[in-house]
């Protein structure tokens, strides 16, 4: 069961990671700061993978 927990706890992490490096890229590239539903409109395919 701890093993499990660990994999479990390394994909949140993992997902937080790729999460954050893709809002990072994504606002990188606007010229004013997007609200957070329309960053989430633009970008939920990709969030729905990165999991």
């Amino acid at each position: 069961m701890k093993q499990i927990e660990l994999i479990h706890q390394q994909a949140v992490e993992n997902t937080k990671t790729k999460i954050m490096d893709d809002i990072e890229t994504f606002l990188g590239e606007l010229e004013t700061l997007p609200e957070f539903k329309e960053y989430l409109d633009k970008r939920s395919i990709y969030i729905s993978r990165s999991g």
